[in-house]
């Protein structure tokens, strides 16, 4: 897998697991451990930074939501964020094939089917987190089962 993972639109939707548990503290998550924006500012993250985890993988050897839901590196990774209080969103996107890139040249909008660049790695996910730092981000991203499939890439959000 490469190092650097490139970026693909999506925009018709994700492939975000359903299954959703209460957690000790009342707050709804589901199964990939992705907690509401809104229970994480009911929970007082004023001092964190945000993170944007592009979780990248090989869609060939992509699991399935079902797999997801019972995978114990992706259970452990969920507990892990909920353990943290980390997480403020993220979802699952669907396959490469369906995505739709759009740019713009001289006024003209001009759209192709699939992703805007051919490689193996495709980012197959996000996860939006809450952390003190970059030290906790790369932490809690090298926790992820992608990170030994295919890569995860931190970015710091704009705020």
């Amino acid at each position: 897998m490469s190092a650097s993972c490139v970026a693909e639109g999506a925009a018709r939707g994700h492939r975000s697991a359903d299954v959703r548990a209460a957690t000790p503290n009342g707050v709804s998550s589901s199964s990939t451990g992705m907690v509401s924006m809104t229970a994480q500012l009911e929970l007082g993250h004023n001092d964190a930074v945000k993170y944007v985890l592009l979780l990248c993988d090989d869609e060939r050897m992509s699991p399935s939501m079902e797999e997801i839901a019972v995978d114990p590196a992706h259970r452990a990774y969920a507990a892990e964020l909920e353990r943290r209080g980390a997480s403020v969103g993220g979802a699952r996107l669907r396959p490469v094939a369906q995505a739709t890139t759009v740019r713009v040249r001289d006024g003209e909008t001009l759209i192709s089917d699939g992703p805007f660049a051919e490689t193996k790695d495709f980012i197959g996910g996000i996860d939006i987190i809450e952390c003190a730092d970059l030290d906790d981000a790369i932490a809690i991203a090298a926790r992820h089962p992608y990170a030994s499939l295919g890569c995860v890439e931190v970015r710091p959000v704009w705020e």
